[in-house]
């Protein structure tokens, strides 16, 4: 929250991954004790948003609702409203990825077959596959982090951000999942009107 404070007029997306299934009030206290709840953005009405009808990030600043809050599992906006249903909202690229190519094809929610006006994630953290006693885990790969991270190029940010916005003509990406954001070209300086998280 001071990184908040010290950056008026910076607009954060967080999105909370509950694999675990817990219940949304257990997130409540952390939220409300952190000051993120006060500054929470609640759509104004109880309509799905298209991509297009979403605040401006100016007038994200002006309301001093600075923080989109979303849950993947377990959400509730009857019970906790600051707390966005991700799905609800958005869909995603392919889940923890492997393929450099980074296609910008709908993953989850799982039976979705257009994009339904949504935002989107496109999941740019590209993971390598390691077999460990007989079994296939995913690791961040690290050794390409420069490549994953760049501008421009095979297997970059910039190219797949092209790619998904001819795709699906959004003209912004709603989020953009990295798991590292100090190595490569520094993705947030590219050329083009993206959140990250």
């Amino acid at each position: 929250m001071n990184w908040l404070r010290k950056n008026p007029f910076e607009v954060i997306s967080i999105l909370i991954g509950n694999g675990d299934f817990v219940d949304v009030e257990k997130f409540v206290e952390p939220l409300k004790n952190s000051g993120i709840a006060d500054m929470a953005y609640i759509p104004s009405s109880n309509t799905t948003l298209q991509y297009n009808q979403w605040p401006t990030l100016g007038e994200l600043i002006l309301q001093g609702k600075r923080v989109i809050v979303y849950m993947d599992y377990k959400a509730d906006e009857a019970r906790v409203p600051y707390i966005l249903s991700e799905f609800t909202y958005m869909w995603e690229t392919p889940f923890s990825p492997t393929d450099a190519n980074f296609p910008c094809t709908i993953d989850r929610p799982s039976g979705m077959t257009n994009d339904g006006g949504k935002l989107y994630m496109a999941n740019h953290n590209l993971n390598a596959q390691l077999s460990v006693f007989g079994e296939t885990v995913l690791i961040p790969d690290k050794v390409n982090l420069n490549r994953t991270n760049a501008a421009s190029g095979y297997g970059s940010l910039g190219l797949a951000a092209e790619q998904c916005i001819g795709m699906f003509f959004h003209p912004f990406y709603s989020v953009v999942s990295l798991s590292v954001t100090d190595k490569g070209g520094q993705p947030y300086g590219l050329d083009l009107p993206h959140f990250y998280s």
